[in-house]
């Protein structure tokens, strides 16, 4: 949410099909200026930062990875959480205005393709393919990264504790001190 409220998509670059590879994209994300504004790079890229300057209970990795979103060029990331398993994270398109928007595309789980390089998530009206770049396999042991098909829960502050039913209404006690 803070990476949004900071910037806003640069859709004259997005038309221009500007290359990846802008050191600037991150910078312009916290300069302050209203007027430099980001393409998806910038928003992968800042949120990789805020990620790699982050301590988290348990191991946590985040990736930036390249590929297409439906026919378009696109940047997103992917995160390992502590159970063992990634999840997509597109911050571009959780911006306001856009089809992820209010973080339908943040920590998700997506249906993969037979192949395992396309990935398609569908959230009621949220609904997108992405792509992995051809290049991305190469960088990972397993092949393109596997994302969970279901959504990520957090279930780090949760306790379940069973019992046996009550068959009474609990005593209430007064407290002096109350």
């Amino acid at each position: 949410e803070e990476i949004c409220s900071l910037t806003a998509y640069n859709t004259t670059a997005a038309r221009e099909e500007t290359p990846y590879g802008n050191p600037w994209q991150l910078i312009y994300v916290f300069d302050g200026d209203p007027q430099t504004n980001v393409v998806c790079e910038g928003y992968a890229k800042a949120f990789k930062y805020l990620c790699d300057l982050s301590d988290f209970d348990g191991t946590v990795v985040c990736r930036t990875v390249t590929g297409k979103m439906g026919a378009g060029g696109h940047m997103w990331n992917v995160v390992q959480m502590g159970d063992g398993k990634n999840y997509l994270v597109d911050v571009t398109n959780c911006d306001s205005g856009t089809i992820g928007a209010d973080d339908k595309l943040f920590l998700t789980g997506a249906a993969p393709s037979e192949e395992g390089r396309t990935y398609t998530v569908s959230k009621g009206m949220c609904w997108a393919v992405y792509t992995y770049d051809e290049d991305q396999a190469g960088l990972y042991a397993d092949g393109w990264l596997a994302l969970s098909e279901a959504d990520y829960v957090d279930m780090s502050g949760v306790t379940v504790t069973v019992g046996p039913a009550q068959t009474e209404a609990p005593v209430r006690t007064a407290f002096a001190d109350v």
